[in-house]
């Protein structure tokens, strides 16, 4: 399956990071224009967003609520 980005990012003639990189820029701008603010923007692709990610799958993985079942 092809996802939106790659498809754009061809379209473009940029690799998906780059297409993701311009559109990351373009937001930024955009917030910047019409006042608005956030602690903190971030991406999926940031190290804190990873970290954050496994401390939760972490966290859920130990209760159980997280499994391997072969169907």
């Amino acid at each position: 399956m092809i996802h939106y980005i790659e498809v754009a990012a061809q379209k473009e003639g940029k690799t998906p990071k780059e297409y993701c990189d311009k559109i990351h820029e373009e937001r930024l701008k955009i917030f910047k224009k019409w006042n608005l603010g956030f602690t903190y923007y971030g991406r999926t692709s940031d190290k804190e967003n990873h970290e954050l990610t496994q401390y939760f799958f972490k966290k859920l993985y130990k209760k159980g609520y997280i499994f391997e079942k072969e169907i």
